[in-house]
């Protein structure tokens, strides 16, 4: 692409100088009229080259700044390949950490559905424990109440004790007087028989 505008003006320059080379050839040969036609032709062509000379100089220049563009966009390009290729080994890395993780997410799931099992077992237990601690409770309930029957029992045999004690007491304490009257009664009749045989002697004499 650099030969292009070189090639453009040695393509001009080789026409203009064939044109010149031409006319000078016919200016020997050719009458005064035909060479005014002829020099008025040669300044229409070199008014046409230097418009094309400075069309060429137009595009050279933007030529110049479409490959000053091209280098800029070359650049770029080469900074996105190096972009590109970090990306590159930023993806790689994360998909090998994108593995790591499934396969640590797919470990943990398994650890996590086998601490589901257990704690379902658990809770199994605990419904089972809880069923059997009502059952418990219900049965404390019923020896509680039994038991509050059977204190209301020990109280009323306990108070009938002591009534029983008491009248014992008092039993003990008649019965005693009455040993005692007895006693005395029986020294009495010991002494009236004493007496009385004492008088049936002396009746007798």
């Amino acid at each position: 692409m650099d030969l292009m505008p070189i090639s453009l003006g040695l393509l001009f320059g080789s026409i203009l100088s064939f044109i010149i080379a031409n006319l000078l050839m016919k200016a020997k040969h050719v009458s005064k009229a035909d060479h005014e036609v002829l020099n008025s032709t040669f300044n229409e062509t070199v008014t046409k080259l230097k418009i094309a000379e400075d069309r060429v100089s137009v595009q050279q220049q933007e030529l110049t700044r479409t490959y000053s563009k091209l280098e800029s966009m070359e650049s770029g390009f080469n900074e996105l390949k190096s972009t590109t290729a970090s990306l590159k080994t930023t993806v790689a890395n994360k998909e090998q950490k994108i593995s790591e993780l499934t396969a640590s997410l797919a470990e943990q799931t398994s650890l996590v559905s086998k601490q589901q099992s257990e704690i379902n077992a658990l809770n199994q237990r605990c419904a089972q424990e809880n069923a059997t601690n009502r059952s418990l409770a219900e049965s404390l309930e019923q020896q509680k109440t039994s038991s509050k029957n059977k204190d209301g029992q020990i109280a009323e045999l306990t108070e009938r004790q002591h009534q029983l004690i008491a009248e014992n007491s008092t039993l003990t304490a008649n019965n005693h007087a009455l040993n005692e009257k007895i006693t005395t009664q029986k020294d009495e009749l010991a002494k009236i028989q004493e007496t009385a045989l004492l008088q049936f002697e002396k009746v007798a004499n």
